[in-house]
């Protein structure tokens, strides 16, 4: 039974990552669904094997406490955040990667789990960068498993993410591996032939890794892989598992594949955007300040955290605060500021942070302790490989935000959990024999969370699905249909804010359409006021939707209720002051009544903020848009 058990878990896990990577990463609430899913079907298998096995085994380790702490805290943030939906959204990807990390640190400490583990994530790898080469070399297809691609994304490998940063960031996890395993790892087969060809088969699937990351242009990628090959080196040579010769030649591979790389005509194009070399070939200035929009959703989340200082603005709230803060150049509402560190500042503040470096902390220890010498090459391979992929995602991070990508945040505690259960099994007195009580409380603990997840967890996509069905009825503008959908996504989710911001949509488009009879005129005003009802609820759940606050001010106007609208307006601008739509709205306001004079300086302002507009950054919105389920 325990084997069979240990089977199926494992199955699970790499049906898991092998899912969450091509369902485009699983970046929208209902292709993340499965996903959800699957994990709450490997945590009842967990449950079940603490009941039925003869012995079940808990490693001990400082890293439960601080994985265990920040699940505790998003927990606690996201009963006190100000917009319960968004932070309701990260408490279910805390949860499940929560979950992930406990599972496999308890359950796979042999090398045959973290072998099969590695093989999967080996196919997976060439499978995606294979698909990310065919990409690139028709010109960078614009659909990926035929959902459409945002078009600043033509002519760049992305797999089956639909950006391609976040594929880099994938293959940039698994390069590190692969790395670790050729050039520390021997295999067990009995000839020097199988050992050969193995060997050549790791290097053909590293160089197609690479060129995955190549073609993916992603200069983080590159510039996180390029990173992870020193660090490999460093770490592996502190370790005294390669020779210095073996380092050397690591370092001129590197070289070797920079060089080749430069080759390409669409990667010089792509370092021609963001840097320039000038004529006496001395001096090298950046072309791109910004970094693609990056610095000033930087310099502006700088302005945010000390407002927020200790436990942050809230989980997932980051889009809604900075809109107050943004820079006038970025016209644009991200939903992530591009950079996962101060992400987490501003949204956990500094005690999130202080967990998650007590995290990584423990982690690099436990890789330390397996990197050593009295540990087999296999495990060794491992600690090192594990430790470079995390080190690289973390470098990674700092321009982009690929950890709140599903599919290589559980990538990433999967292997931090492997780890940790590898640091178990080698050492025994680091392994306890759970006795049956506390095997029955954490087999029931495992089915209460899971309970309660699915219990939240099953409304929230019920209601996601509604609403893109509303969605799609409201572009064809079948508007009963719409309607219906939306009614069916609040009823689902009464705290989801966006079916009733589009119910007020749908009232306020027919409110706009009524004709000018007498009998038409009330209709007006009555469908306008149902119209700002509804924006009137969606605002009571997220006050900072500053869109909906436009929306609201228009049906008011509708409403024939001025002096509504107007405040409605000004509320507008004090959330999000330097939007140049809203100056423009409350200039054609202004116009209406007849005041020129304010007309003229709100219009004035609304020209100056978009002159000022000069960055396109990623908004993943836009990608969670083209991956919705039609």
């Amino acid at each position: 039974m325990k084997k069979l058990l240990d089977g199926a878990l494992l199955a699970g896990l790499a049906l898991c990552l092998v899912y969450a990577t091509v369902a485009f990463g699983a970046v929208s609430t209902e292709y993340a669904a499965p996903l959800y899913a699957l994990a709450s079907a490997l945590a009842i298998l967990w449950a079940v094997k603490l009941l039925l096995s003869k012995e079940a085994v808990w490693v001990r380790s400082p890293m439960h406490w601080a994985v265990a702490a920040f699940a505790l805290y998003a927990t606690a943030r996201y009963l006190t955040s100000p917009i319960e939906y968004d932070s309701r959204i990260e408490l279910f990807h805390v949860g499940l990667y929560t979950l992930i990390y406990f599972l496999v640190a308890s359950n796979f400490w042999r090398q045959r789990d973290r072998s099969i583990v590695v093989v999967v994530l080996m196919v997976l790898a060439v499978a995606e960068a294979a698909y990310g080469l065919s990409q690139f070399g028709s010109g960078g297809a614009d659909t990926v498993l035929n959902a459409d691609r945002p078009e600043q994304y033509h002519g760049r490998a992305s797999g089956t993410y639909i950006c391609p940063n976040h594929f880099a960031g994938f293959l940039e996890i698994v390069l590190g591996l692969l790395l670790a395993r050729i050039a520390i790892h021997r295999s067990a087969a009995s000839s020097a032939t199988r050992r050969v060809v193995g060997k050549t088969l790791e290097i053909a699937v590293g160089l197609v890794v690479v060129a995955g990351i190549v073609t993916s242009l992603s200069r983080g990628g590159w510039v996180a892989a390029i990173a992870g090959f020193v660090f490999f080196v460093l770490w592996a040579w502190r370790a005294r598992a390669i020779q210095p010769r073996v380092a050397a030649g690591v370092l001129a591979v590197l070289v070797l594949l920079v060089g080749s790389a430069l080759a390409v005509p669409s990667v010089r194009e792509r370092l021609a955007q963001t840097v320039v070399i000038g004529a006496s070939n001395k001096t090298v200035d950046v072309k791109d300040a910004t970094l693609a929009g990056r610095t000033p959703m930087w310099e502006a989340t700088l302005k945010m955290i000390p407002d927020h200082p200790i436990f942050g603005t809230g989980p997932l709230t980051w889009e809604w605060f900075h809109l107050k803060y943004r820079d006038p150049r970025l016209q644009a509402r991200p939903k992530y500021t591009h950079e996962d560190v101060l992400q987490l500042i501003s949204d956990y503040g500094l005690v999130g942070l202080a967990l998650v470096i007590a995290m990584l902390g423990c982690f690099f220890w436990h890789a330390m302790r397996m990197s050593g010498r009295a540990h087999s090459p296999g495990q060794r391979a491992f600690a090192v490989g594990s430790a470079v992929a995390v080190a690289t995602i973390v470098v990674h991070s700092f321009v982009d935000f690929n950890m709140h990508i599903p599919a290589n945040a559980l990538l990433v505690v999967t292997l931090m959990g492997l780890t940790v259960a590898m640091d178990g099994g080698s050492a025994g007195g680091r392994r306890l024999e759970m006795k049956r009580a506390p095997r029955i409380a954490l087999a029931a603990s495992i089915v209460v969370l899971v309970a309660v997840s699915l219990r939240f967890g099953i409304p929230t996509v019920q209601a996601s699905r509604a609403d893109t069905w509303g969605n799609a009825y409201k572009e064809v503008l079948d508007w009963d249909q719409a309607l219906d959908s939306y009614q069916r996504a609040i009823a689902a989710d009464p705290k989801f804010p966006e079916p009733y911001a589009k119910i007020g949509d749908v009232y306020r488009s027919r409110s706009a359409l009524a004709g000018a009879t007498t009998e038409e005129h009330a209709s007006k005003r009555e469908l306008a006021q149902h119209a700002i009802a509804a924006y009137e609820q969606s605002l009571r759940l997220n006050e900072y939707q500053s869109e909906v606050m436009l929306r609201l001010a228009s049906a008011f106007e509708l409403a024939g209720d001025d002096s509504s609208a107007l405040r409605t307006y000004k509320r507008a601008l004090a959330v999000d002051p330097n939007n140049a739509f809203n100056y423009l709205r409350l200039a054609i306001f202004y116009r209406r009544l007849g005041a020129e004079q304010l007309a003229v300086e709100a219009f004035a302002r609304s020209s100056q903020l978009g002159e000022s507009d000069q960055i396109s950054v990623i908004n993943i919105e836009d990608i969670r848009r083209s991956v919705q389920p039609r």
